[in-house]
């Protein structure tokens, strides 16, 4: 039954109605069980939302962590190791690999590979070795010497490097752009 007042009569009438709202009943109360369905999945989506944002920060903490543990590893056990063979008699051949090995050591402590890799390019592990020594300032002279490779291949790995990095065509320079990778 619905009741309604019409409108602008001077005594009040009422017009009086009655019709089966049976369905309109259903629908209010179905609409009242899908806000109570929503509220509950939005409440869950936040629960998640917060364990994701906790599970994040312990993962960078974790790695931090790590990233320490590796470095101290690296500067207790490795690196005085690497230093009594610098020290021993050697050829000039060996003392270049040393050197080698020493900086290869150093660049993994730096996230200076990481951001290398992490510009979309997959680079091959000879072009990361000569990268990490053109941003050192090594010319391709001294490169060619230091891996016991030619000229022409350092030159050949510094334009794929160019090509892979997208800085072909333009005037940046190579060395300079490989030091904007730094931490």
């Amino acid at each position: 039954m619905r009741v309604t007042k019409a409108a602008d009569s001077v005594p009040v009438k009422v017009v009086i109605s009655h019709e089966n709202i049976t369905a309109l009943k259903l629908a209010q109360e179905k609409l009242t069980h899908r806000e109570r369905e929503l509220e509950q999945k939005s409440k869950r989506l936040e629960e998640a939302n917060a364990a994701l944002g906790a599970i994040l920060r312990q993962r960078d903490k974790d790695r931090k962590q790590l990233e320490q543990t590796v470095l101290q590893n690296h500067r207790v056990k490795v690196l005085p190791n690497i230093q009594r063979l610098k020290s021993i008699s050697q050829t000039a051949e060996t003392a270049g690999l040393l050197v080698l090995i020493e900086k290869g050591l150093q660049e993994i402590a730096s996230p200076f590979l990481q951001h290398l890799t992490s510009l979309g390019t997959t680079l091959t592990p000879q072009e990361l070795q000569i990268a990490a020594l053109i941003r050192e300032g090594k010319t391709t002279k001294e490169i060619a010497g230091l891996l016991n490779l030619s000229a022409f291949t350092i030159n050949f790995h510094r334009r794929n490097l160019r090509k892979k990095l997208g800085l072909t065509n333009t005037e940046t320079n190579l060395r300079t752009f490989l030091l904007s990778l730094t931490d």
